[in-house]
């Protein structure tokens, strides 16, 4: 397995096209945010606003592109056949891939999707605006519900045998969810299935806020990232159970496909 893996390591760090986009969607994540630098925004302050903006979709994009190509490329050029005919044992071609999509895919989205409030913690500090303990509880189920999504994208490249479908397929489905989380934020009697990925983690960056009033007449809005116990549940479970099942079929469907 660890040959499969360092072959897959050696391939990504040469994927122009992952490197393009990671760069790319650093680019947005700034552009989108220039008004937080104009305003020398913290970095509390800067967190909460990423639920409102499209930060979430772009720091996304990375973890499809990652999987689809590590787990969908090999089979364009048979390259997993000849992995598979030269002795490796299924279970290694196919963990060997996973590890590294999955591993790959969640860090660099991770960072994606945080680059922002980091660095304008580094350059203005954290603020008061929220809490910090409940912005890394809150981080840390984002990386669960990353660990989800990586099955499900490695599910349907696996299944697709081709990258390209899975970036056209996992496009459609963002834009659905990001269409229902829309819908909810404007009326207040529909709500989005915390079951969707994609509405999970924008829920996930959207803070309650409210404003106090000092004696001076000024004002200040505060947020809240306490994480109930709901969304807590809503997102562990659903995360671990649909991630492994998605894992299982997949490893299920790829041992026993003829790879063609």
């Amino acid at each position: 397995m660890w040959n499969v893996i360092r072959a897959q390591l050696y391939q990504l760090k040469r994927d122009f096209v992952v490197w393009g986009v990671t760069i790319l969607a650093l680019f947005m994540m700034f552009v989108i945010n220039l008004d937080a630098f104009d305003m020398d925004m913290t970095g509390s302050e800067a967190t909460a606003y990423m639920g409102e903006s499209m930060c979430i979709l772009v720091g996304l994009l990375i973890i499809m592109i990652i999987v689809a190509n590590v787990m969908g490329k090999d089979f364009l050029d048979k390259t997993i056949n000849y992995e598979v005919l030269s002795g490796h044992t299924r279970k290694d071609v196919f963990f060997g891939r996973f590890m590294v999509a999955m591993v790959a895919g969640i860090l660099c989205s991770f960072a994606v999707i945080i680059s922002v409030p980091v660095v304008l913690t580094i350059m203005n500090g954290w603020g008061n605006t929220m809490e910090f303990h409940g912005v890394l509880i809150r981080c840390g189920l984002i990386l669960i519900t990353l660990f989800r999504i990586s099955c499900e994208l490695a599910f349907l490249t696996t299944i697709a045998k081709n990258p390209y479908i899975t970036y056209l397929v996992s496009i459609v489905l963002s834009e659905v969810q990001l269409i229902l989380s829309t819908a909810q934020s404007q009326y207040s009697d529909f709500e989005t299935s915390p079951l969707l990925p994609v509405s999970n983690c924008l829920n996930l960056f959207t803070f309650q806020d409210w404003t106090t009033f000092f004696l001076d007449e000024t004002d200040q809005i505060f947020y809240s990232s306490a994480v109930t116990s709901e969304m807590m549940l809503w997102t562990l479970i659903p995360s671990i159970v649909i991630g492994m099942i998605m894992l299982l079929l997949t490893y299920v469907f790829f041992r026993h496909d003829d790879l063609n």
